[in-house]
């Protein structure tokens, strides 16, 4: 469907993420040389839209040309951004335009700008929050730590194990030899008597 908007402006809160993808180099690997090839692609970061954006160089150059808040003619705006790229980023939601093809983004966008939130925190809140979350996802597996290393990690940092009898209305943990670490018996003892409570 063609798009029919007269007036673009860039999205109101948007933030570009350099992210970097490690993939296996056969190649490299049987060559001797590396086994892990990386690759940065750009991805836009807009909570509007609800979801990562890959976008090119070209895309990435067109947001600093165009403000969030003037209106901008395409026809002014197509003099210094090319018509491809325009019809992407307003295909994508990161440019947001005034015609009947864009007014669900529209309002979208309009939704984002009416609760006046730091652009950075509108991001962390929109993309910081639990979805699909894998083992595969997890920053906290990389090149250089393992999952059988995150699980050893685990199993040995674990201090409060716990009491899965249910006891009146209270369940009762077991306390380790690391837990209060660094605090007075009577301040133990107070917690302690706090969280029976």
């Amino acid at each position: 469907m063609k798009n029919t908007s007269k007036r673009v402006r860039r999205c109101g809160v948007v933030m570009i993420e350099p992210r970097e993808a490690l993939e296996l180099d056969l190649a490299g690997l049987f060559a001797g040389t590396r086994a892990v090839r990386a690759s940065v692609k750009l991805v836009a970061l807009a909570p509007h839209v609800g979801d990562e954006i890959e976008l090119d160089a070209a895309e990435v150059a067109a947001l600093g040309r165009v403000g969030d808040t003037d209106w901008v003619e395409r026809t002014v705006l197509a003099e210094h951004i090319p018509e491809p790229v325009i019809d992407s980023l307003l295909a994508k939601g990161i440019f947001v335009g005034d015609g009947d093809t864009d007014a669900p983004m529209r309002e979208r966008d309009e939704t984002v700008r009416g609760v006046h939130w730091k652009p950075l925190s509108a991001v962390a809140h929109a993309f910081s929050r639990w979805h699909e979350a894998g083992v595969d996802e997890d920053v906290r597996i990389t090149r250089h730590r393992t999952l059988t290393d995150l699980i050893r990690e685990i199993r040995r940092d674990v201090a409060v194990l716990v009491d899965r009898e249910l006891r009146g209305d209270e369940y009762h943990l077991t306390r380790s030899d690391h837990v209060g670490v660094g605090r007075t018996a009577a301040q133990r003892r107070g917690i302690h008597e706090l969280a029976s409570h």
